[in-house]
């Protein structure tokens, strides 16, 4: 165990029915207890759990987001919130190999996700060794504008997608600007249809 305080939370409480048309999602209670956040005790990520929540929720409730990610022969973000396999992490979190049981993942998936720069990546389920995708936040993600966006995209990664880089992506991201799925064919709609609104 790490000298860090680790800190879990069940968290994604319920509420009443989302009746969204053909798909029913059904009662949000059924939600509760499905999305593991795993903290430091102090990080960014547990100070704005619920900015994170509520777009989680969106994805999860809007009808048109769950028929872009089924367009897309994607499990829907519903569907992966109900069946358990969405963790939360904070970022620091990734800097002590200490932490690879607790969060399921080998120490080259830690080493190589540590490497990263973005202030919201995912270590997707297939590498994992819950079969759980793990969407870690660093301290910069919490601003609303990055999470509208950022939420959505990494629950793309979350359903199994890897990168899609745009030509350029390496140098462009560097100044702020592109994406890891800006040649991802169902992006578009994606984020057209779970970006909240």
């Amino acid at each position: 165990m790490t000298a860090l305080h680790k800190t879990f939370y069940t968290l994604f409480g319920g509420g009443g029915g989302s009746g969204i048309g053909e798909q029913d999602v059904g009662d949000l209670a059924d939600l509760s207890g499905n999305i593991r956040i795993i903290g430091t005790g102090d990080s960014e990520l547990e100070r704005h759990k619920s900015e994170v929540l509520k777009r989680l929720e969106y994805t999860a409730r809007n009808q048109s987001c769950n028929d872009a990610f089924r367009r897309a022969g994607l499990p829907t973000p519903f569907e992966l919130i109900t069946n358990g396999r969405i963790v939360l992490a904070a970022r620091p979190l990734l800097t002590n190999p200490a932490n690879n049981s607790l969060l399921g993942i080998s120490e080259d998936v830690r080493a190589k996700a540590n490497k990263s720069n973005a202030a919201a990546q995912t270590i997707r389920p297939q590498f994992t060794s819950t079969g759980k995708a793990i969407i870690v936040f660093a301290a910069d993600a919490f601003s609303e504008d990055y999470l509208d966006e950022a939420v959505p995209h990494e629950m793309i990664h979350a359903a199994g997608v890897g990168s899609y880089p745009s030509f350029g992506y390496g140098f462009t991201r560097l100044i702020g600007v592109g994406n890891d799925l800006g040649r991802y064919p169902h992006y578009r709609d994606i984020m057209t249809n779970c970006v909240l609104k």
